[in-house]
C-alpha cells in the first residue's frame, strides 16, 4: 500500500511541476519559449523509509505549440518510481493551459506564495518564487525562476519520505543563463 501511496505522490509532484511550468504565457506569447526536445534533468535526494535516495528526473518536451504541450517525465534511481515514465498533456484555452489531471488555475488556486528565495542549481543561483501546495498526499514546494515559470527545485515531505529535486542539466540555453 505504501508503494501505491508514494507512486502517486511522484505523479502529483510531477503533474504540479508541469503545471507551474505553464503558468508563464502560452509560448507563442512568450519571450524564452521551450521546444520539442527540450529537457530539464533534476537530481533527486532525500531519504524514503530507512534508505537515502540518489536519483534522477528527467522532464522532456515532446509536443510544442502555441496550443499545446506534451511532457514526459521519467524517473531513475528513485524508490517506487525507479523507471517509471508517464507523459502528461497540456492544451492552452481561454488563456490558460488545461489539463486532465491539474489545471494552471487549479494549480494556482491550491499553491500559496510564501516568498522569495535564492536557489543554487549546477548553473548558479537562481531568484525564485516560494509555493508552497499542502494536499492529503503531502507538503509540495516548488521554487520557480522568476518571470520564467520555470521549477528549478522542487520538495516532497510525505509519511516515510523527503525528496528534493533540483535542477542539474538542460539543454535549454536561456534556463542556463536564468
Amino acid at each position: 500500500m505504501l508503494i501505491l501511496v508514494v507512486a502517486a505522490i511522484l505523479v502529483v509532484a510531477v503533474v504540479a511541476a508541469a503545471a507551474i511550468l505553464l503558468l508563464s504565457p502560452s509560448p507563442a506569447e512568450a519571450e524564452r519559449e521551450y521546444q520539442d526536445g527540450d529537457y530539464l534533468n533534476y537530481r533527486v535526494t532525500g531519504w524514503y523509509g530507512e534508505s537515502e535516495v540518489d536519483g534522477w528526473a528527467n522532464m522532456t518536451m515532446n509536443t510544442v505549440t502555441s496550443s499545446l504541450v506534451t511532457i514526459t517525465m521519467h524517473y531513475t534511481g528513485v524508490p517506487t518510481a525507479s523507471d517509471y515514465s508517464d507523459s502528461f498533456t497540456y492544451t492552452y484555452v481561454d488563456g490558460v493551459w488545461k489539463s486532465p489531471a491539474l489545471t494552471g488555475e487549479a494549480m494556482d488556486s491550491q499553491s500559496n506564495l510564501l516568498g522569495e528565495e535564492e536557489v543554487v542549481t549546477a548553473y548558479g543561483t537562481v531568484s525564485c518564487d516560494w509555493y508552497q501546495m499542502s494536499l492529503t498526499t503531502g507538503v509540495y514546494e516548488y521554487y520557480v525562476a522568476k518571470g520564467t515559470g520555470t521549477p528549478v527545485k522542487l520538495e516532497v515531505t510525505s509519511t516515510g519520505l523527503h525528496y528534493e529535486m533540483t535542477l542539474e542539466s538542460t539543454n535549454v540555453d536561456w534556463v542556463k543563463d536564468l
